[in-house]
């Protein structure tokens, strides 16, 4: 096997909030310069193993941007949609994705720590792509975050969520939020019977609206039968009305 080391210096355009719509030679509101930088390269001319760089410490392995770019947009992705991410830093939706991978381990390098002091935790489950495709989402109430998500739901999904749990973990659990599903109430009766389990108030307003929508459609039918049931024996001849037929009508 040959290999061969070269010493190459790398030029890094970088840039920081420039508008999408702005010509290359407008007035930016970022900064763009030029970042000169030599590094190391191995070639390797046996069984086609390609080209290997030295690692950088201002950029993560693999990625085309800085770490610092890779923070940012993992920190915007945690409190905006990734859409949303997307269009302000001026990247493609995936790509919002693979900066979240690669600043993970900085952002959060022990993950069960989430999962510590939880106090009023919701559980619910919804919906994604096309067809009845699942993921059961647990949030700490009381920080608003996302502590445990896995496809799929049912008894079963969240019982995975219970196990791994410690006993001093379980017992810090005061209130569990629901839509009320069965098998939410017996995991919760089960692992956690000493807390409170209500009703989220997404789901209480979400069935007071469809039942008062229910209630507006029967109203609505009711004033529609009586008001054919006037106009039947009532009937109208063709021209303008006669003004006692009109207040016949109204009373």
């Amino acid at each position: 096997m040959r290999m061969t080391a070269l010493s190459v210096t790398s030029h890094v355009l970088l840039m920081t909030n420039i508008p999408a719509d702005q010509p290359l030679g407008g007035d930016w509101t970022g900064v763009v310069f030029w970042s000169k930088l030599n590094t190391r390269r191995i070639v390797s001319s046996a069984l086609n193993m390609g080209l290997y760089v030295a690692e950088v410490p201002w950029a993560y392995p693999g990625s085309r941007f800085t770490k610092d770019f890779d923070l940012t947009v993992a920190w915007f992705a945690s409190y905006l949609p990734r859409s949303t991410t997307s269009y302000f830093m001026r990247v493609d939706w995936e790509t919002v994705g693979r900066c979240v991978n690669r600043a993970l381990h900085d952002l959060e390098p022990e993950h069960s720590r989430r999962l510590d002091s939880l106090v009023n935790i919701g559980i619910d489950e919804t919906s994604y792509k096309k067809g009845h495709k699942y993921i059961t989402v647990i949030v700490n109430h009381d920080t608003n975050t996302v502590v445990w998500a896995s496809e799929d739901h049912g008894k079963s999904v969240l019982e995975k969520f219970y196990k791994q749990l410690t006993p001093e973990q379980l017992s810090s659990i005061k209130v569990v939020t629901g839509d009320g599903a069965k098998w939410i109430t017996e995991c919760v009766n089960e692992y956690t019977p000493d807390c409170a389990h209500c009703v989220d108030s997404f789901h209480v307003i979400e069935w007071a609206m469809t039942a008062l929508d229910e209630v507006r459609k029967d109203i609505w039918h009711d004033a529609y039968s009586e008001y054919k049931q006037v106009k039947k024996d009532n009937p109208c001849s063709k021209g303008r009305p006669k003004k006692r037929m009109i207040l016949n009508l109204l009373l």
